[in-house]
C-alpha cells in the first residue's frame, strides 16, 4: 500500500501508472485532503470518490478526469482546467456554494 505522500507524487508524475495502481488494488476511496495538486496536468486522472477537500488545484489540468463522486469542499479550483470532466451536480453546487451561486432549478 502506497502513503499519501507517494499516491500524490504518482498523481503528479504519471496520471497511468496512478490509474492503473487504483484499479489494482480496487481503491474506491483515496485521502487527498489538502494534497498540493496545483499545476498539475492530471488530465484523464480517476479522481472518483476521491477526498479532494481542502486540496489545492490553482491551474490544475484537470481536462477529462473523472471526479464523480470526489468531494470537492474547500478545494481551491481557481483557474483550473475542467473541460469534459466527470462532474456530478451537487459538486458543482458545492463550488458555486463558495461563491455565492445558485443552480436554478426548473420547475
Amino acid at each position: 500500500m502506497k502513503t499519501k505522500e507517494e499516491l500524490i507524487q504518482l498523481l503528479k508524475t504519471n496520471v497511468s501508472e496512478f490509474n492503473e495502481y487504483r484499479y489494482k488494488t480496487n481503491y474506491e476511496y483515496i485521502n487527498l485532503r489538502w494534497a498540493n495538486l496545483s499545476e498539475a496536468n492530471l488530465s484523464y486522472a480517476d479522481l472518483s470518490y476521491a477526498d479532494l477537500s481542502g486540496a489545492d488545484l490553482r491551474e490544475a489540468n484537470l481536462s477529462e478526469a473523472n471526479l464523480s463522486g470526489a468531494d470537492l469542499s474547500g478545494a481551491d479550483l481557481r483557474e483550473a482546467n475542467l473541460s469534459e470532466a466527470t462532474i456530478n451536480e451537487s459538486q458543482i453546487q458545492t463550488m458555486l456554494d463558495v461563491l455565492n451561486f445558485k443552480i436554478r432549478e426548473d420547475k
